[in-house]
């Protein structure tokens, strides 16, 4: 006589159990981006409408905010992953060659045990001091960023660059990128998990089933983007978003006067999608 009872029991662990995990996972997951408003404090996710337009003029003037005395204007862009220039691999072969540049590709056990965790977001305060706005990340949130963050993104779409020059490998420039959820996100019945908004989110996150990346932050020092080294970043990264079907990349906030970081896009057919402006009156 077959022992139902032992049939059961192996239904449960082949189907159910591993979709409940996935499920616990997806809704910590899912409120810990809410709570901090986006990943990495804000830097992307869920913010984009997947919806491309260009303004080009906010109309907005001192007049309508009488008073003020400077206004910081800051934008988004899109850029295009469909047409690869062949130009970043020939110049990522001539950096690499002229200064010893070498692309780096992340492990979990570099991260939480070799310390890269730590070496990238000291990368990101030495890279992003002098921006406007910054403040320095305390050692608290980068503790809580490398737990949180680097422990579930897909490595694959992690990219490092290191000065092999000297005796120590020095960490000198990092990309970090993930496939969008704000699709997923959009997906999800009044933000709920269930009963279908954590197959949406899986399927972003494990089948990058979508054709947006956010570029979450890219950081190099400033003494090595004269000599190109994002240039080794775009080379790696743009054949792997193209592997996936991704045809379109968002960047972060930009500062509308950092003309260098808006001009690395130029290759990419960039479009301005977004933009905003904080106003300021000194008291």
């Amino acid at each position: 006589i077959p022992d139902s009872s032992s049939s059961i029991v192996e239904f449960l662990l082949a189907y159910v159990l591993p979709f409940l995990f996935i499920y616990i996972v997806f809704a910590f997951v899912y409120r810990r981006i809410a709570k901090n408003g986006g990943m990495m404090g804000g830097m992307g996710v869920g913010k984009s409408n997947a919806k491309v337009y260009v303004q080009k003029k906010t109309g907005v003037t001192f007049k309508d905010v009488a008073g003020q005395d400077e206004a910081k204007e800051s934008l988004t862009e899109i850029v295009d992953f469909l047409h690869y220039p062949e130009k970043y691999a020939k110049i990522a072969a001539m950096i690499q060659k002229r200064y010893n540049l070498h692309v780096v590709k992340l492990t979990k056990k570099m991260v939480f045990d070799e310390g890269y965790g730590q070496k990238i977001f000291d990368l990101v305060n030495a890279t992003y001091s002098h921006l406007y706005g910054y403040s320095q990340l305390t050692q608290k949130q980068i503790n809580q960023y490398i737990k949180m963050y680097l422990g579930m993104l897909d490595l694959e779409f992690v990219t490092l660059i290191e000065d092999w020059t000297g005796d120590e490998r020095k960490l000198v420039g990092v990309g970090i990128s993930m496939p969008s959820l704000s699709i997923a996100l959009q997906k999800c019945h009044r933000g709920r998990m269930l009963p279908f908004g954590w197959w949406h989110l899986l399927r972003a996150i494990k089948f990058h089933k979508t054709k947006i990346v956010d570029l979450l932050l890219v950081g190099i020092l400033p003494e090595y983007r004269a000599k190109g080294a994002n240039a080794l970043l775009f080379a790696d990264l743009i054949p792997i978003y193209q592997k996936y079907g991704i045809e379109w990349g968002e960047t972060q906030v930009e500062m509308e006067t950092n003309t260098a970081v808006q001009g690395q896009w130029g290759p990419l057919s960039p479009i301005q999608h977004k933009r905003r402006e904080c106003y300021i009156k000194k008291i």
